[in-house]
């Protein structure tokens, strides 16, 4: 289960409840490297390399003496002694030495460079500045895209301009590795020229307004049986046919596979604010979108991490080395995704540096899904794609979660047994030889076997691990529940569940549905 507050606890079971809908749409390249960045002097508390982190809010409210910009009502912080006491998830963006004049006007352009690579088409690219209202806004200034010998491939000119965010569309250029901001002018005077994000692509939010339906499904197998995966429905409006196939003026090309989309969802607590928790990230994957209703909207069925890897073929190295660990093998597989996703997992402490070996020839053909789930099935853990992250993640069973009780939930809980199995029969991979371990089911008088063939386990040891994983899912009881939804459970976690007003039960939880329409989840 997600960390929570309390007031998150009071909002979230209250009888009635207002939950709002965040998913960013990124369109920037899976693939791009950001290079050098050259800026204007910036004042001390200035974060360069948050002008391309994807965090689109800021800066943080902190006091300055700019004239008429610190309102004495308590929302200003301080700044501490120095930028390094400032903690790192704080956003300060970019925020220069010089200061607009008494016309907005800047003595000497304030010129922003931002290098990348990687980058094979671009149709869009934005421009964040500070999204606090005293702060201002640049007024006049010019943004150019840029190819490798520094020649501009597309250039637009604003004046007068109050928006604190700009988007650049209408082009379409091909191996682009610059973009160049050129401030000269502000909205207000004595004001410092304050940059949050430059996207080379495109980087928006949406809400309730934008998403017409949402629909998440995420499940877990403990036993690493199978790999099943986490999908999301998510439909938004097109009524400006942005993301129409036909329309030449579109960005629709922009979308590439593994792009990735975070979705949260959360209660207003009492205080109006709203405590979001994210469901996941779910990325672009072989097409999957369609349009509907005359093109008034678009549909994009996307999958997680997991489901990114889950067919993709495992390259073995030019070497032929393979790793000898569980976090060898899980960087192997992430790592063929791209260079971005390279550190894109976590495993639990005292896990991944475990011997998980096997011989080449045994993975010749394998996919990346098959080897995550053997690989863990052999440490004792399970693959997952983290919701708080997005990341890969694996994770022996853990015994926590959330409660379930009768008033969160639109109907009594529907019971039927579970399966049962009479044994589960492995094969060891020993030093020269192979023989086979049987392992003791839930009844013996089930028709029910499972026979695994794993690689990756060379001893008893391994067997009697991967065993007991594969036993604890059968037999008991399977329940299913519906009702008003919580976005901090997760599948993996032990529920306390209220079966009727004088009992309950606890039940590992292996798959939730959200859906989300209208302002209502369920």
């Amino acid at each position: 289960m997600l960390k929570v507050t309390d007031a998150y606890r009071t909002a979230i079971t209250a009888e009635r409840r207002r939950m709002r809908l965040q998913a960013v749409l990124d369109l920037v390249s899976p693939d791009i490297v950001y290079g050098m960045v050259s800026t204007p002097e910036a004042m001390t508390y200035s974060r360069t390399a948050q002008l391309y982190d994807k965090d689109i809010h800021g800066p943080a409210r902190r006091v300055t003496l700019e004239h008429n910009r610190w309102v004495l009502d308590g929302s200003w912080g301080l700044f501490p002694g120095t930028l390094q006491e400032v903690p790192e998830e704080t956003e300060l963006g970019f925020a220069s030495q010089a200061m607009s004049g008494e016309d907005g006007s800047f003595a000497a352009g304030q010129v922003f460079l931002v290098n990348f690579s990687g980058v094979a088409r671009l149709q869009t690219a934005s421009v964040h500045f500070s999204e606090i209202l005293a702060d201002g806004t640049a007024a006049d200034f010019s943004a150019e895209i840029l190819d490798s010998a520094g020649a501009v491939l597309h250039s637009e000119t604003y004046t007068g301009n109050t928006a604190h965010v700009v988007a650049l569309d209408g082009f379409d250029v091909a191996s682009p590795t610059a973009i160049r901001l050129t401030v000269t002018r502000w909205t207000l005077p004595g004001r410092r020229c304050r940059v949050i994000e430059i996207v080379p692509g495109l980087l928006e939010e949406w809400g309730n307004d934008e998403v017409a339906g949402l629909d998440v499904t995420q499940q877990v197998d403990v036993s690493c049986c199978s790999l099943p995966y986490g999908t999301a429905i998510l439909t938004i409006d097109n009524a400006s046919r942005r993301f129409e196939p036909r329309n030449k003026d579109g960005i629709f090309e922009s979308i590439e596979e593994r792009q990735g989309i975070p979705i949260r969802i959360g209660p207003v607590l009492p205080d109006g604010s709203v405590e979001y928790k994210q469901l996941g990230v779910f990325y672009q994957y072989s097409g999957g979108w369609r349009t509907g209703d005359n093109g008034l909207t678009i549909e994009w069925t996307l999958v997680d991490i997991l489901g990114l890897l889950s067919r993709r073929p495992f390259l073995v190295p030019d070497s032929g080395t393979l790793p000898s660990t569980l976090e060898g093998w899980i960087a192997a597989c992430v790592g063929q995704l791209g260079t971005n996703f390279a550190s894109r997992y976590r495993i639990h402490e005292g896990y991944g540096g475990k011997a998980v070996t096997a011989a080449l020839a045994s993975i010749q053909g394998r996919t990346c899904g098959e080897i995550l789930r053997m690989a863990c099935m052999a440490a004792g853990c399970y693959p997952f794609a983290d919701a708080a992250t997005g990341y890969l993640a694996a994770e022996p069973m853990w015994a926590s979660g959330n409660r379930v009780t009768l008033d969160n939930l639109s109907e009594y809980p529907v019971m039927r047994a579970n399966e049962d199995i009479a044994y589960v029969q492995i094969k060891i991979y020993g030093e020269g030889e192979t023989t086979v371990a049987k392992f003791s089911g839930t009844s013996s008088a089930s028709n029910n076997t499972v026979a695994i063939d794993n690689p990756f386990i060379h001893t008893r040891d391994h067997a009697l691990t991967a065993a007991r994983a594969i036993i604890s899912t059968y037999g008991g009881n399977r329940i299913q529940l519906s009702g008003r939804g919580d976005p901090a459970s997760e599948c993996g976690d032990v529920d306390s569940v209220q079966l009727s007003e004088s009992a309950a039960t606890s039940a590992r939880r292996i798959e939730q549905k959200f859906t989300f329409r209208s302002g209502v989840l369920a």
